[in-house]
């Protein structure tokens, strides 16, 4: 949550809220609003009588683009009346939620429990829920738990007859008259067998009885089993002397009689007879759990509901007439917020709006209308929120990491099943009450939109490569494919024109250099792009101007080094040539000398990593290659592998002569399709995702994002099994 202190006059006028940054001098309006940067906020103030505290918290959740704003520390007039509430719904949460981790409940989408609105209602009908719903499996879970108790003696009863089995011991020694004597029943050393012997005949003056196995047949940690029967006086020496030798006690049952008088097999039959009670018990409990499952679940949202209404009901200045709420809205929806706020109220409120505040003092109001089509925001959030001076990178991420996936993942049929894994998981998902936050279902579930989203790509990317399922040259045998895509096949690709039985064919061989050439050239268009965006985000928010005139001799830099090293590679006209380097060098000691300007001398340290971070950047590109040459590997050997094997030719880089090497063997294409397919889905996906995840964040967004902003997270309402 992002607290701000605002200064009050006695009722809270908002013409005081007057917010102002003189750390960073910028030459326009801290509050302008600026293309790509995130959206502004302002600042909304409701006065309402006391008794409409809970009205205005119910047009917060109803609207959900409210974030409550805590402006005052003291405590309201009826702080304690909250505190004891949230401690009942609290202690309340917690049966509930231990009654639903044993049953495990399910619901249906239309099953909607209809809920009490005021306080004491919502009170009464959780504990109506414990009292009514939640009794009937408390029985239960009670009834198991003194069947599992009586499982738990019974083993211990037949543990002990086991041991007084391998003694050859009748356990009826156990009903020997403890008046007079005690006995010791444990296991210890059987190198120490002989000095307990000589203890106990020490301390009892040879009056007692000593029982143990043969030390030959002793367990493999060592251990003797023993009883010793001893007088009542001898008795507190003798288990002395027996810690003395670490000596562990067989801990007795406490139903002795019953282990004295019962066989092993008597013993057994009686927990396979208490483990079927268990098993009834466990029916009962799934069965009642579909019959009040539902009815739990609604009353945990509840609870969930009403502590959240808490802590913003905490956040409200509240006095004996009055309950007044500030929270940070978009300005578009004041108006709308407004009427809502009148509506709940029945007129009783006294709404105000301000909105000049510097941008600084603002949580980020990063909305896209494009995110429902494009789900790449958690990707942007996962590295950081932006601040409100920050660009906002979502529409740049939404480009970049679809392509740097796609090329590594350049394949039509797997990015067919990649895009068909997606479809199935979003319409699976629509049918579920709630997506799974952990494991395989939070991927899976979660991630649904995402996996349409790389597969799109993947497809594309397969087009300009020609790749299916790892066959790099089926898809030249399709005319239209051919007409569209034979240009950029052919500069990955090298054709060599060869003679095979009499005819002419063109042999098709990766072009790792062109590949090469391409990644490097991906590279650099993407940090010419983040260094642009540098300087347009320093035209708006910057420490000093210097900042600004560094990064342009920054891109300066890189633009003549690329152009040198192409101009000296073609041979251009020395001149050419000539002035690059002239520009190189002056774009240099350009970025030493502003970035000292603005910095001192750390900051032309600064300087140099930036410019040792340029080259870095761009060779880190060569992963695209790297990837790519991985997820065709993978993709290609089951084929080799196959031919190998079994001797079927079943793949063949000469063009116009594939469907004459498969000819009828194309059973065993499929096969190495699919084995290629479970190999890459499994395994490249997640190092395509990784590595297109690395450039993104770090070649991209190290050159002008922070990521050092404050969510803008309004109150919202998800409400799944219930309804008021």
């Amino acid at each position: 949550m992002f607290f701000v202190d605002i200064p009050l006059k006695p009722h809270g006028d908002l013409s005081l809220i007057n917010v102002t940054d003189h750390t960073e001098p910028s030459m326009h309006d801290v509050n302008e609003q600026h293309f790509l940067f995130p959206g502004t906020l302002g600042i909304v103030k409701i006065v309402a009588p006391f008794e409409h505290r809970r009205d205005i918290i119910r047009a917060v959740e109803f609207a959900g683009y409210v974030q409550p704003i805590e402006v005052d520390p003291r405590p309201g007039v009826n702080e304690i009346e909250i505190e004891q509430r949230r401690i009942v719904l609290e202690n309340y949460r917690s049966e509930l939620q231990s009654l639903i981790n044993v049953t495990k409940p399910f619901t249906l989408k239309s099953q909607k429990e209809k809920v009490p609105t005021d306080e004491q209602g919502t009170l009464e009908y959780i504990k109506g829920i414990l009292e009514n719903q939640g009794s009937k499996v408390k029985k239960l879970l009670e009834e198991k738990e003194t069947v599992q108790k009586r499982i738990d003696e019974l083993n211990q009863i037949k543990e002990l007859l086991m041991q007084f089995k391998r003694l050859g011991l009748d356990a009826s020694l156990l009903e020997i008259s403890q008046k007079y004597t005690r006995i010791f029943v444990g296991s210890i050393f059987k190198d120490q067998l002989d000095t307990m012997n000589n203890y106990l005949i020490e301390i009892t003056d040879g009056r007692y009885v000593l029982i143990n196995n043969d030390p030959k047949q002793a367990s493999k940690s060592g251990n003797v089993e023993f009883m010793a029967i001893v007088f009542i006086k001898d008795a507190d020496a003798v288990e002395t002397r027996l810690k003395e030798l670490n000596y562990e006690p067989i801990k007795l049952p406490e139903d002795k009689n019953l282990s004295s008088k019962l066989e092993i097999d008597d013993v057994e039959a009686n927990i396979a007879e208490k483990e079927q009670q268990i098993a009834d018990i466990d029916n009962k409990i799934e069965e009642t759990a579909k019959e009040v499952g539902y009815k739990l679940l609604a009353a945990l949202e509840v609870c969930d509901l009403e502590l959240n209404r808490i802590d913003v009901e905490f956040k409200m200045r509240r006095t004996k007439s009055t309950a007044v709420l500030w929270g940070w809205i978009p300005p578009e929806k004041f108006e709308s917020f407004k009427s809502l706020v009148t509506t709940y109220t029945d007129g009783t409120a006294v709404i105000e709006y301000k909105e000049s505040f510097d941008r600084k003092y603002m949580p980020t109001y990063a909305h896209n209308k494009a995110e429902k089509y494009l789900p790449v925001r958690g990707l942007v959030n996962s590295f950081g929120t932006p601040s409100t001076k920050e660009i906002d990178p979502f529409p740049f991420v939404a480009v970049f990491f679809g392509l740097f996936f796609g090329i590594m993942f350049a394949d039509v049929g797997h990015g067919l099943l990649l895009l068909f894994a997606g479809l199935y998981f979003r319409n699976k998902r629509k049918q579920l009450d709630e997506i799974p936050k952990e494991g395989f279902g939070a991927y899976t579930y979660g991630g649904a939109d995402l996996m349409i989203y790389m597969g799109i790509f993947s497809i594309v990317g397969g087009f300009f490569l020609g790749s299916f399922f790892g066959d790099e040259t089926i898809l030249w045998e399709v005319p239209l494919f051919k007409f569209l895509f034979s240009w950029s096949w052919e500069f990955f690709y090298s054709l060599h024109e060869v003679e095979d039985h009499g005819k002419k064919v063109i042999k098709v061989e990766r072009n790792y250099l062109n590949f090469l050439i391409f990644s490097f050239a991906v590279g650099a268009i993407t940090i010419i792009i983040g260094l642009g965006i540098k300087v347009y985000q320093q035209y708006y928010y910057r420490h000093s101007n210097f900042e600004m005139y560094a990064t342009i001799a920054l891109i300066t830099l890189y633009i003549s080094g690329i152009g040198a090293v192409v101009a000296s590679l073609a041979g251009a006209p020395s001149i050419l040539s000539t002035l690059l380097v002239i520009t190189l060098a002056a774009s240099f000691f350009g970025v030493l000398f502003f970035e000292g300007k603005a910095h001192g001398f750390d900051g032309a340290m600064e300087g140099i990593d930036h410019i040792l971070s340029l080259l870095s950047n761009t060779f880190s590109f060569g992963r695209l290659l790297a990837m790519n040459t991985i997820h065709f590997v993978f993709s290609f050997l089951p084929y080799k592998f196959i031919e190998l094997i079994f001797g079927v030719h079943i793949i063949n880089h000469e063009v116009e002569h594939w469907r004459d090497t498969v000819g009828n063997d194309w059973p065993w294409w499929i096969l190495g399709a699919l084995i290629g397919a479970v190999i890459v889905m499994i395994v490249e996906t997640v190092f395509s995702t990784l590595q297109a995840l690395r450039l993104t964040w770090v070649e991209f967004f190290g050159k002008f994002y922070k990521g050092s902003g404050i969510p803008f997270v309004p109150v919202q309402v998800n409400r799944v099994y219930t309804t008021e």
